[in-house]
């Protein structure tokens, strides 16, 4: 099993409205060719800290991405997966 990340990843990158509780989060992994691999996340979540693990041992060995999708911050981080 992969730790893949931690909220803190966007919640640090980017300060919220004050009135901001809860955010739609979207967390979704790419292969190398831009085809979806897995959904992580996909709904409503409060402001907090949490682990994301993503089991990719039917995956083969090469490069992903990782993006984060909010209404307020996007981002994408290059994962290197090696078995």
């Amino acid at each position: 099993i992969l730790k893949v990340i931690k909220k803190h990843w966007f919640l640090h990158a980017h300060r919220f409205p004050f009135d901001q509780v809860y955010s739609n989060v979207k967390v979704t992994v790419y292969d190398i060719r831009g085809r979806t691999i897995t959904v992580l996340v996909n709904g409503y979540e409060a402001a907090g800290y949490y682990t994301i693990q993503w089991n990719a041992s039917a995956y083969p060995t090469g490069v992903y991405f990782l993006q984060l999708v909010t209404p307020y911050f996007n981002e994408t981080r290059k994962i290197i997966y090696l078995k």
